[in-house]
């Protein structure tokens, strides 16, 4: 009985191993780079997500939480990081403008727009939307926020 046990748990400690590389190659937690190439895998991978269901008593953090985290989602499945591309992006416009493409669309486009919509409707809702990132990300995103403009 001991060895069948033994053998059940080689078999999932291996299995889990396993998944977790599997994991690591189509996640790669790094920012995604401003190329075309990107941008079109995060929009093909953001229109292969489900859209989350919204309970109609959820609150302002749970509603925004789920949004965010289908944008988080999209970043993943095309092997990228969100928030560590937010703090790409602030670092950038920070210490070298030069490198962002212009005249382009680009992950920086979809970060910027997404950011400024979200802090106007949070704005609306007297909510604090800094809440929804770690600290490091948070400064990042009032970077971005403070240093770049999106008007509808």
């Amino acid at each position: 009985m001991k060895k069948g046990v033994n053998h059940v748990i080689l078999f999932v400690s291996i299995f889990l191993y396993v998944f977790i590389c599997a994991l690591s190659l189509c996640y790669s937690g790094e920012p995604a780079p401003y190329t075309k190439e990107a941008y079109d895998k995060i929009d093909k991978a953001s229109k292969e997500i489900k859209l989350p269901q919204i309970k109609q008593d959820a609150t302002s953090e749970e509603r925004y939480r789920l949004v965010l985290d289908s944008q988080r989602e999209a970043f993943r499945k095309a092997g990228y990081d969100f928030d560590a591309s937010i703090r790409k992006i602030a670092k950038d416009l920070q210490n070298n403008r030069s490198i962002i493409p212009k005249n382009e669309i680009t992950i920086l486009n979809v970060i910027i727009i997404s950011l400024h919509f979200m802090k106007s409707q949070c704005d609306y809702e007297k909510f604090d939307y800094l809440v929804l990132f770690d600290k490091k990300t948070s400064i990042a995103v009032q970077y971005i926020l403070s240093h770049t403009e999106f008007k509808m």
